[in-house]
């Protein structure tokens, strides 16, 4: 990605690989915010996102926070997003934050493979719903009113995106969903090596559906392995991206 050579290129959302030799998979699932290259090359240089956007949240003033963010190497949009899934995250829990929960966790590794307190674990039988019935991160509409009470909105061929989620079921478990399946899988809350720690449960469900629906790709769908330990979901991605020329 520091080639002197540049090339211009064009994201396109498909499901299956377009014919042509110069059309490449980045990541699988729709293009979002950080699907650029250069917002891969982010992922592909950080295998821990974990520690430095932690970093980024404890300066607790949103300029500087995004700032740190942009630092680490990301796209203007792709910071954006990031930075509301750190102030989320970063909020306190009646806000739908995981403020308390993660300051409790701060030295607990990232797998924790036994434990009790699961606040990525759903119970469907009590998830709050959205107005409309429906649970979890949605499209709001373009209206004014509709941008006053998002959670959060961007720019968009529409003009304007905006996206709303329930933050969490009424006794406190996750009450969230992405595109209406359960926000987390259940190796990220039952006992065993993949078990997150209560942080990133919380983290996963309070913030991930949203942060998955506006950036696009993540680490997983990228093929990328973290930090993190999570069963094989997808496919790698060789990411050589070698433009033949013409002579």
């Amino acid at each position: 990605f520091e080639d002197e050579q540049r090339v211009n290129y064009k994201l396109i959302t498909s499901n299956e690989k377009p014919e042509s030799d110069l059309a490449f998979l980045t990541h699988r699932g729709q293009c979002g915010a950080c699907s650029t290259l250069k917002d891969l090359a982010v992922y592909i240089g950080h295998p821990d996102l974990t520690n430095p956007v932690r970093r980024c949240t404890l300066k607790l003033i949103g300029g500087l926070q995004r700032n740190c963010l942009r630092n680490l190497g990301f796209t203007n949009e792709c910071t954006y997003i990031w930075y509301h899934n750190a102030r989320n995250s970063g909020s306190f829990a009646p806000a739908g934050g995981c403020f308390g929960v993660c300051i409790a966790n701060v030295f607990t590794p990232n797998n924790q493979p036994y434990g009790k307190f699961n606040p990525c674990q759903p119970e469907p039988d009590q998830l709050v719903p959205n107005e409309d019935g429906s649970f979890g991160a949605h499209i709001a509409g373009p209206g004014p009113e509709d941008q006053d009470t998002a959670d959060f909105c961007l720019p968009c061929s529409s003009g304007v995106c905006c996206f709303s989620a329930r933050k969490q079921s009424k006794d406190g478990r996750c009450g969230n969903t992405i595109n209406g399946k359960q926000a987390c899988a259940p190796e990220q809350y039952e006992n065993g090596p993949y078990r997150l720690n209560p942080c990133l449960q919380c983290d996963e469900c309070r913030s991930g559906p949203i942060f998955q629906k506006v950036a696009g790709r993540t680490r997983r769908n990228s093929g990328l392995k973290s930090e993190i330990e999570r069963p094989l979901e997808v496919q790698p991605i060789h990411h050589n991206y070698a433009i033949k020329q013409n002579v």
